[in-house]
């Protein structure tokens, strides 16, 4: 599909579902909440929100293995915030991770590959300490609606993670995956897929690494319900920041989904339905919407690193 028609109906789709939710509150009561907002607790929750990939940076510096040693966390933060900054006009997390990707790979030896490879790890592991932690914050939480499948569906896709790793690294995979790919025609772009799958494999042979990113993920999920818990006190919330250290990670698992532009809308949701139960629904959506915004203003000043290298040059060094 023309990428110019997939960006319109994903606008389109943001659009839909925005609408409906702004349709569904009272507007003039959603404008109040922010009448008395709170910068000093807005500026706490991006300073949290920096901690929170601080760690990102580091799981990812782990993943990246021998080819750490190339880069700082540092260098490793700022292409992060670099990423996040495009995301804002990007379909869910895609644009930090295409992005992320280019950029350490202009750096290492081994190319894009194993970049990408890397990338989709860290990914994967993301995913995989949200949704095998959602089932302890839905059983704490009260009037989640449809608890039972939300436990189910977690549980599902934690084990369909960890059962993609485990098929993926298998001979009978690999051979079935090489001999349906030595029948594609466009030799280059065949031999990038066999790169990209030889490096991915890479990390078969590092599972006690992968265990440390699994509960550095848990670890930093803290971060960003922290982030959120600091919003919803610039409004006036007072809700116990377990609630938010909960809740968080599953609204945020719903930002893996690239349906919309910047997860707009689909976020909205989540928290439209997550919080429904702790205060009104037009409490719910500034909050979101806060949320979000309090990172987009945390990710603008990296966008200095559109016109030069987050890198260290030589003569940095």
């Amino acid at each position: 599909m023309n990428k110019k028609i997939l960006f319109l109906l994903k606008f389109f789709l943001t659009f839909i579902i925005l609408g409906f939710i702004f349709y569904k509150i009272d507007i003039k009561e959603f404008l109040l909440i922010y009448k008395k907002t709170n910068f000093f607790h807005i500026i706490l929750s991006i300073i949290f929100y920096y901690l929170a990939f601080v760690f990102l940076s580091i799981r990812w510096k782990l993943l990246l293995l021998e080819h750490s040693r190339n880069f700082t966390v540092s260098e490793i933060f700022k292409i992060y915030l670099l990423g996040m900054l495009v995301n804002t006009v990007s379909p869910a997390t895609l644009g930090v991770d295409v992005l992320r990707g280019y950029m350490i790979g202009e750096k290492i030896k081994s190319g894009k590959s194993f970049a990408f490879a890397s990338v989709l790890v860290d990914r994967f592991i993301g995913l995989f300490g949200i949704f095998s932690f959602a089932p302890f914050g839905i059983l704490f939480l009260k009037g989640i609606p449809n608890s039972k499948k939300l436990i189910f569906i977690s549980f599902f896709f934690s084990f369909l993670i960890i059962l993609l790793f485990y098929i993926s690294w298998t001979d009978i995979f690999e051979n079935i995956y090489k001999k349906i790919l030595s029948r594609f025609p466009f030799t280059s772009l065949r031999d990038k897929f066999f790169k990209l799958y030889d490096s991915f494999k890479i990390y078969s042979k590092h599972k006690k690494l992968l265990i440390l990113s699994y509960f550095l993920t848990i670890f930093l999920q803290t971060f960003f319900s922290i982030q959120a818990y600091f919003c919803a006190r610039a409004i006036s919330i007072n809700l116990s920041p377990l609630v938010f250290i909960f809740i968080i990670p599953l609204i945020n698992s719903l930002n893996s989904i690239p349906l919309t532009i910047s997860g707009l809308g689909i976020r909205e949701a989540g928290f439209y339905a997550l919080f429904s139960s702790y205060f009104s629904l037009e409490t719910s959506v500034s909050l979101s919407l806060l949320y979000f915004i309090s990172g987009v203003v945390a990710n603008i000043p990296f966008g200095v690193y559109l016109f030069k290298s987050p890198f260290k040059s030589e003569k940095d060094i």
